[in-house]
């Protein structure tokens, strides 16, 4: 039996651009992806509602550097914070000339449908 999705290709129930949305950041480089990393875990991601977004260009193979470059640098960041590091995120094609990726902290997940 097949059950539909809500979302196609998705296990949520919402589509990643109707995350609620604190901060944008547009970067251009892996430098960029450190600094808004930093940013993210400064702020924070426990006892939010919200996530934070992160525009890239669309040129694949310089989306897939920072793409990775954001998520392990909020990974070591919120580890070396001392901060729980059970962050989800998402990444999809925002417009014709951006990914995104869409980053919550589980909590805010849980809130919005993605167990």
């Amino acid at each position: 039996m097949l059950i539909p999705r809500p979302w196609r290709g998705s296990a949520v129930p919402f589509h990643p651009s109707q995350v609620p949305i604190a901060r944008v950041f547009d970067l251009v480089d892996t430098a960029g992806a450190e600094r808004a990393a930093a940013e993210m875990v400064g702020l924070g991601f426990d006892g939010r509602d919200d996530g934070f977004k992160v525009l890239m260009p669309k040129d694949k193979r310089l989306a897939k550097r920072i793409g990775h470059a954001v998520t392990t640098s909020v990974n070591y960041g919120l580890s070396r914070a001392g901060k729980d590091r059970n962050v989800r995120f998402w990444t999809y094609h925002e417009d014709e000339g951006h990914y995104a990726i869409v980053l919550v902290g589980a909590a805010a997940a849980e809130k919005l449908g993605a167990a």
